[in-house]
């Protein structure tokens, strides 16, 4: 099951949370429990700025450039594992960054990214290419499964 809140405003997001939540409370008490103490899995497609190749490669992998001594990439099939302890940045707005060296009150996050266009794929051929899209804008769209700890 996947909730999506988009609101305008923040206390508009809360109202809106607070109902479904309410909702969740009666039909599924233990995906409000993981909600609840933030450990229910989240996962989405996102477009990142960037270019990837199809396949993984441990050559491509050891060109890679990390923010921070403390992140580890490995690749794990055909997804890309990215473990990196996180700190927030603005409690109020939810943002978090990869934590530097000597950085306190961090948490440890893992990141799976599975690569699956670089641009999205038409789904119709042009000239006999399969995949072929005019619209290359420089972004490739990733399938993202967060994992706090």
């Amino acid at each position: 099951m996947c909730v999506v809140i988009l609101a305008k405003t923040p206390s508009k997001a809360r109202a809106l949370s607070a109902s479904i939540g309410a909702y969740i409370v009666v039909s599924l008490p233990p995906f409000n429990d993981q909600i609840a103490d933030r450990t229910a899995s989240k996962t989405y497609l996102a477009r990142v700025r960037g270019s990837f190749p199809q396949n993984l490669s441990a050559e491509w992998l050891s060109k890679l450039h990390l923010p921070t001594p403390r992140a580890r990439v490995t690749i794990d099939g055909k997804w890309l594992r990215v473990q990196c302890p996180l700190v927030c940045k603005s409690h109020k707005d939810g943002v978090w960054t990869w934590a530097l060296d000597g950085a306190s009150d961090v948490k440890e996050a893992e990141t799976l990214v599975q690569f699956h266009s670089n641009p999205p794929p038409s789904s119709r051929p042009h000239d006999g290419e399969i995949g072929h899209n005019d619209d290359d804008d420089g972004t490739t769209v990733v399938l993202v499964k967060v994992r706090d700890q």
